[in-house]
C-alpha cells in the first residue's frame, strides 16, 4: 500500500551507502524476511539485521522485535547474498574495513547465524574511508565473488567462493589493473 510498516522506522544503515541493504527470505518460510543493513563509510553502526514478518499488521507485514541486531563493525559499504550449494540456505557476505577480511553469515531455516565465517583474501581496505565504497557481487553459480574498491585504490578483485563453507579464497584470485584516480571502481556485475 506504499505505507511504511509501523515498526519500520529507525532501521540502521545509511541512504548513501554503496549497497545499503540486502533482503533475504528465511529459508522454509513464506512470510519471514531479513533486512541486512550497512552503515556508511565504516561508521559505528556497521552490519545489522532486522526481521520482517508479513503476517503482522493485518497481512501488510511489520518489523518484529528483532530489529537492528548488530553483527559487526566497522565494515565497508559492501554486502551481497549468495545461495548455498544446497539451494535452500543463503550466505550474506560483507567486507571488514581496515582489513582484508570477508565475513559470511549463513541464513537457514533456523534463522541468522551471527557467528561469521571469516576469510582473509585480497587487498586490505584501509587507506581511507573512501575505500569502503564499491560493490560486492557473487556469480550466478555461487562459485566466484567480485569486489570493487573505490578511490584511492581503484581496483577490482575476483575470488573463488566456496558456497558450501562460505570461505572466500585467494586461490585463482585476480587483481585487475588499477584505474585512473578519476575513474573510481564502484559498480560490478556478472553475466549469467
Amino acid at each position: 500500500n506504499h505505507v511504511q510498516m509501523p515498526n519500520g522506522f529507525g532501521l540502521m544503515g545509511h541512504f548513501s551507502t554503496t549497497q545499503s541493504a540486502v533482503i533475504i527470505q528465511k529459508p522454509g518460510s513464506a512470510t519471514i524476511y531479513y533486512i541486512f543493513t550497512v552503515d556508511q563509510g565504516a561508521w559505528p553502526n556497521g552490519i545489522r539485521y532486522t526481521e520482517v514478518d508479513m503476517l503482522l499488521n493485518a497481512g501488510n507485514g511489520d518489523v518484529t522485535a528483532n530489529k537492528n541486531i548488530p553483527l559487526f563493525t566497522p565494515s565497508c559499504e559492501k554486502i551481497t547474498g549468495i545461495r548455498h550449494c544446497n539451494n535452500k540456505d543463503v550466505w550474506v557476505v560483507t567486507h571488514d574495513w581496515n582489513s582484508n577480511a570477508f565475513r559470511t553469515y549463513l541464513v537457514t531455516a533456523a534463522g541468522v547465524n551471527t557467528i561469521a565465517v571469516v576469510s582473509n583474501a585480497g587487498l586490505a581496505v584501509s587507506v581511507s574511508a573512501g575505500n569502503t565504497v564499491g560493490q560486492l557481487k557473487g556469480s550466478p553459480d555461487g562459485t566466484k565473488l567480485a569486489s570493487a574498491i573505490h578511490s584511492p585504490i581503484n581496483r577490482f578483485e575476483l575470488f573463488d567462493f566456496d558456497n558450501s563453507t562460505g570461505i572466500v579464497s585467494n586461490t585463482n584470485a585476480i587483481l585487475f589493473p588499477q584505474f585512473a584516480a578519476s575513474s573510481g571502481a564502484y559498480g560490478i556485475e556478472f553475466s549469467p
